[in-house]
């Protein structure tokens, strides 16, 4: 877990803490762009989840993604925080909002407004199948190369130098595959913010149906961004996530709307 507590702002005091949920095979250094950003602005965590980073060696499942978030909001001393979920961890994040709603103030999902279930799961499944058989450092030195080339150091650096948990993703996948859907969301009380890529057309397929089945949800789309949007768009997701967490705590938060 990586923890930034220098405090939120002069004049901020009421601010939420915002814990951030990271992406297939990534870990809690995927999100180092932002909490550098909004180091004294926000108190920030990022956790790992199970069969990742520093819990590698914890099984996945749902269940142990629930304790890993309790876990981290617990050792903070924080009661409740903005959940603030990327693809995987956007999954996760509307499990966590759905089990522990007293522990969510307001949620971000990104890059997760398509369904898991039906037809869709079967190329997810056939990717899962083949990272099964393919060698963990193959997928290592690819991944290296890919972020490299995409992105700045300051960027994709920490999550490169922590490495992947290529191990975890097939159990990863089996738990949400099946699962999620847009009425996911029905029934949840609490702001939901959706902000997605303008060019992560897969998962952003279904953004308007996940809002709608949310009365507290609105959509925010990142222009010129993928499905790693906060890698795409550093300064543009930080921004969004603050000014979300600033409504969240002056109670503006709610209502469908799209910008972007």
């Amino acid at each position: 877990m990586q923890t930034s507590d220098s405090g939120p702002e002069p004049g901020g005091a009421g601010l939420p803490w915002v814990l951030f949920v990271h992406g297939t095979r990534l870990s809690a250094a995927q999100w180092a762009p932002q909490t550098a950003r909004l180091r004294g602005r926000l108190r920030t965590l990022a956790v790992d989840l199970p069969g990742h980073g520093a819990l590698r060696n914890t099984p996945f499942t749902l269940d142990s993604c629930v304790a890993a978030l309790d876990d981290a909001l617990d050792a903070a001393g924080a009661a409740a925080a903005v959940v603030v979920g990327h693809s995987l961890g956007g999954y996760v994040t509307m499990e966590y909002a759905r089990r522990r709603p007293e522990r969510c103030r307001g949620v971000v999902l990104s890059g997760c407004t398509a369904r898991t279930t039906g037809v869709y799961t079967l190329p997810f499944r056939a990717v899962a199948a083949a990272v099964a058989r393919l060698d963990p450092a193959r997928l290592t030195r690819w991944n290296d190369w890919a972020f490299r080339r995409a992105y700045p150091a300051d960027v994709v650096g920490p999550a490169v130098e922590a490495g992947y948990g290529f191990a975890a993703l097939p159990a990863a996948w089996r738990a949400v595959l099946g699962r999620f859907a847009p009425e996911s969301l029905r029934g949840a009380d609490m702001p939901v913010l959706i902000l997605n890529g303008a060019r992560d057309l897969v998962f952003r397929s279904e953004e308007a149906a996940f809002a709608a089945a949310c009365a507290r949800a609105r959509v925010e789309v990142v222009p010129g961004a993928g499905h790693l949007v906060a890698f795409d768009r550093p300064d543009a997701f930080s921004d969004a996530v603050l000014r979300f967490a600033r409504e969240v705590a002056a109670g503006t938060a709610d209502g469908v709307g799209r910008t972007g």
